[in-house]
C-alpha cells in the first residue's frame, strides 16, 4: 500500500524484489487527480493487471482507506509530500490511526500523521519504508501538538 502513491513508481519497485510479482496486489491513494491518472497508466505500462490494482483518488489523511477493503498490509511504501499542511482537527484524536498516541501532527507539518497512518495499516509482521524530511516527526511530540 502507498497512501501517497504519486506516479506509482515506488509501488512498482516492490515488483523488482518479489518472488512472485504477478501476485502482488497494489493499493494506493493519491490526492492530485492528474498524478493519480499517471499512476494508473504507469501500472498498465508495467504489466500490472487491473484485478491487482486498488488505486484511489482521494485525501489520505482526511479520507482513510475504505473499511470494507483490506486495510492491513504486508508492506507499506510511502513518500508523502514533505511537511504538507493538514487540518489536524481535534476529531482526529478519535481516529483509530492516531488515537493510541494522544498527539497529532502539527497543522503545518503532517509528516507525523503520515507515519502513524502507515503504521496503522501495516501488519505486525510487515515491512514499511517511508521517506520523510529530517525532524518532521519529532516536532509533534516535542511541542505536544
Amino acid at each position: 500500500m502507498t497512501p501517497c502513491m504519486g506516479s506509482g513508481s515506488l509501488l512498482l519497485n516492490a515488483k523488482k524484489y518479489a518472488a512472485e510479482p504477478d501476485y502482488i496486489k497494489y493499493y494506493g491513494q493519491e490526492l492530485m487527480t492528474s498524478t493519480y491518472n499517471l499512476a494508473r497508466m504507469n501500472m498498465f505500462l508495467h504489466g500490472v493487471v487491473p484485478e491487482n490494482q486498488k488505486l484511489r483518488n482521494g485525501d489520505t489523511l482526511d479520507g482513510d482507506w475504505p473499511s470494507d477493503e483490506e486495510t492491513d498490509f504486508n508492506m507499506v511504501l510511502m513518500n508523502p509530500p514533505y511537511s504538507s499542511k493538514w487540518s489536524a482537527s481535534a476529531g482526529f484524536l478519535q481516529d483509530e490511526r492516531f488515537s493510541d498516541y494522544g498527539v497529532l501532527a502539527l497543522k503545518s507539518k503532517a509528516d507525523y500523521a503520515f507515519l502513524l497512518h502507515g503504521l496503522y495499516h501495516l501488519k505486525s509482521s510487515g515491512t514499511m519504508a517511508i521517506v520523510l524530511p529530517h525532524g518532521g516527526c519529532s516536532g509533534a511530540q516535542r511541542k505536544g501538538r
